[in-house]
């Protein structure tokens, strides 16, 4: 995510990993809070989220 509701700037990355090994990685993440970052951001307002219901 790149930014909070006060307008805090943020770190867009989840999660990163080393490259240099071959690795599987469990993260997890507030998948609400990202949906509220989306709602709130411009570009977030012109998802289609029915399109990946499927997928989730």
């Amino acid at each position: 995510m790149t930014g909070t509701e006060e307008g805090i700037s943020l770190d867009n990355a989840i999660f990163v990993g080393n490259e240099l090994e071959e690795t599987i990685y469990y993260v997890e993440f507030d998948i609400d809070e990202i949906r509220a970052y989306r709602e709130r951001e411009d570009l977030g307002k012109y998802r289609k989220t029915k399109a990946y219901k499927k997928l989730i």
